[in-house]
């Protein structure tokens, strides 16, 4: 008896294949992209996670119901241009759910609170929901910079210093409390290794700011705001980059008093 494939596996396979051909139909991809490499037939699990696969793939725009105008329908299927475009990218799969957690959780830690609005925005984002998407990413910005600047206060050596910073960043608005927080931590950077302050304005400072921007513009819009699946795209890309380097920071704060 085979073993079956993995979904992962199996989406890889699948994503190689569209890579390479572009546009296709079912019986081809599951016969020459799938099971003449394999040198055996699918089993039924895997079938059923191949159409899982597909239909992923369509929802999130990067596959259309058509190779050209004259085969359009199932069983005929093309990328899109988005489709090609994101394939093209180097840098984790956005348009893959599975994919994307994976690949982030290789490299970080989740906290159960940030990857629960990130899970949100990503199916969002595979649903052509934009609007949604940037909202749920910016509430796991936010709580991923709460976490950064409860970490730096705890590892302020003087208690007196600690608790005048908690008060100050006490704020429910996240801006002015990052406000509060930043006045202290620009201070104290120099105290970090190098590897974790020296692009601290640009990898995580910019990210942070433009991902409360854009849940802004959604959660408080006087007109609906314009977010492309371009912006959206883009947003989970920086996200899965600069979440590692702000969590770096954090565990070096866990363990190294500040000075302040």
């Amino acid at each position: 008896m085979p073993i079956d494939l993995t979904r992962d596996d199996l989406k890889n396979r699948v994503l190689a294949y569209l890579k390479a051909q572009g546009s296709s139909q079912y019986q081809n991809l599951r016969q020459f992209g799938l099971q003449e490499p394999l040198g055996r037939r699918l089993t039924y699990p895997e079938e059923q996670m191949l159409l899982e696969i597909l239909h992923e793939l369509l929802t999130s725009n990067v596959l259309m119901p058509a190779m050209d105008q004259n085969n359009t329908g199932w069983p005929w299927f093309g990328l899109t241009s988005h489709g090609r475009e994101v394939l093209a990218t180097i840098g984790p799969p956005v348009y893959d759910y599975d994919g994307f957690l994976h690949d982030l959780r290789t490299r970080t830690t989740l906290d159960p609170v940030v990857e629960a609005f990130l899970s949100e925005a990503l199916q969002a984002y595979q649903r052509n929901l934009y609007l949604a998407s940037v909202a749920m990413l910016g509430c796991a910005s936010e709580r991923a910079v709460w976490l950064l600047m409860n970490a730096y206060v705890a590892a302020i050596s003087d208690t007196v210093n600690q608790e005048k910073l908690r008060s100050r960043i006490s704020s429910r608005d996240i801006s002015v409390a990052y406000k509060k927080f930043r006045e202290s931590f620009d201070s104290a950077r120099g105290q970090l290794p190098p590897s974790l302050h020296a692009d601290f304005d640009v990898h995580v400072d910019a990210v942070f700011q433009f991902a409360r921007l854009l849940r802004n513009s959604v959660v408080h819009a006087a007109a609906i705001p314009s977010i492309t699946h371009a912006v959206a795209y883009a947003s989970l890309q920086q996200f899965s980059y600069y979440l590692p380097t702000l969590n770096l920071i954090v565990e070096h704060l866990r363990t190294s008093p500040v000075t302040v």
